[in-house]
Order: C-alpha cells, then sequence, then structure tokens
C-alpha cells in the first residue's frame, strides 16, 4: 500500500545555481549530489525532512508555464508556523516576494522567487494562530438567566453551590437568632457577670434586659 509521497521534481535552467538557491537562501540540506555520466542527480529537503525535491534539468521543450502576477508558476505550494517570522528571514538571506504575506479566509498566503524566477507559494495552513486566546468561561462571572446577580458557571455551582448555601445559612441564623439571658444574669448581676458581657466592671445589665453576645 503506498504511505505516501517522498519526491517532486523541480524543473531548473541552472542545477549548480538552483542547488545554491535552494540550500543557501532557502535553508534546505542537500541529501544527494551524484553524477550519472554526463547526468547530475541533485536532492534538498526542507527543515522538516517530509519531502526531497529533485533538482532537475529542464527540458527545451519543457518552458515555464505562465500565469497571473498574484499566482505561483509552480504546482508546490510550502508551508511555515509563522508567516511573517519566515517572511523577515528569507528576505535578510535575499530572497524575493513579489507577494508578501497577507490574510485570506483560507489562511496567510505569499508569493517568493527562486533565483530564475520562478513563483512558489508560501502559506501558514497548520492551524497555528499565533493570537491571544481568551481565558476559559468556567472561571469568568455572568449574569444570571433573568438578568439577575452575577453568578458563575453551572460547573461551579453543581461542585460547591449547595455546601456553601448551607454554611452561609447557618451562619446567617447564629448571627440573627436573639440569645435568651442566662438565669445567672436575671438578677441584679455581679461585677464577674457585667465584665464577662461588657457591660463596664461593676455594674449590671439593666432589669429586664437581656444581655445579646458579640457576633464576634
Amino acid at each position: 500500500m503506498i504511505s505516501g509521497v517522498s519526491k517532486v521534481v523541480v524543473p531548473v535552467s541552472d542545477q549548480a545555481e538552483a542547488k545554491e538557491f535552494w540550500t543557501t537562501a532557502m535553508g534546505f540540506e542537500t541529501v544527494r549530489d551524484d553524477r550519472y555520466g554526463d547526468e547530475r542527480w541533485i536532492e534538498v529537503r526542507p527543515p522538516d525532512r517530509r519531502l526531497i525535491l529533485v533538482l532537475s534539468p529542464r527540458r527545451p521543450d519543457e518552458p515555464r508555464r505562465d500565469a497571473p502576477d498574484r499566482l505561483p508558476h509552480s504546482d508546490l505550494f510550502f508551508n511555515c508556523a509563522d508567516i511573517q517570522q519566515t517572511y523577515t528571514e528569507l528576505t535578510g538571506r535575499g530572497v524575493k516576494f513579489p507577494l508578501p504575506p497577507a490574510e485570506q479566509h483560507f489562511g496567510w498566503w505569499a508569493l517568493f522567487e527562486d533565483n530564475e524566477g520562478t513563483r512558489y507559494a508560501l502559506g501558514q495552513w497548520d492551524g497555528q494562530d499565533q493570537r491571544p486566546r481568551a481565558r476559559p468561561e468556567q472561571s469568568r462571572p455572568h449574569a444570571g438567566p433573568h438578568g439577575g446577580r452575577p453568578g458563575f458557571r453551572r460547573g461551579w455551582a453543581s461542585r460547591s453551590g449547595p455546601s456553601r448555601l448551607r454554611r452561609a445559612t447557618a451562619v446567617s441564623l447564629r448571627l440573627t437568632r436573639p440569645r435568651r439571658a442566662r438565669s445567672r444574669h436575671a438578677g441584679s448581676g455581679t461585677a464577674g457577670s457585667a465584665e464577662s458581657f461588657g457591660t463596664g466592671a461593676g455594674r449590671a445589665p439593666a432589669s429586664g434586659c437581656s444581655p445579646r453576645r458579640r457576633p464576634w
């Protein structure tokens, strides 16, 4: 069974100059440069090593095809992870871009030329987005279903909502429930009992009043 494509032929007018362009300017590596009599076989490959380009001499009856200015001559489409960074690196090495990177509806697109003026397509189609991502929605507050007070997502409420509600209700009842006066303070009171409730040293609470503890 066929497992993939390993090599493609790139017609060139001068093999030596083409090899210099693809290895020096484009950063490809030489896989093979052999001679068989009067013929020369040159193979280069990009850094990911997935595909090999065979730099083959162009036949006299094989002229470069015509194409509009905004389209490539070659059927090869090259890919990169960050097209803006790649554009900066290649232009610094002398590679010409008749069409700089531009965002299209299908992704990022650019055209570059080799040493013979043949245009190739360069794109960013791996789905690698460099824009900042939004935070997960589970941690964001949102308005209630009927425009009420902001709350939290369903996942947060289902995990800790009932238990927190019970604890909050218990605390509220302890703070608001009136406490009944103890029998030992119902009388005139003593200095010790007055001090324990913060009514002042040597002073007892007024008759008929039930002292209440502070909530803290």
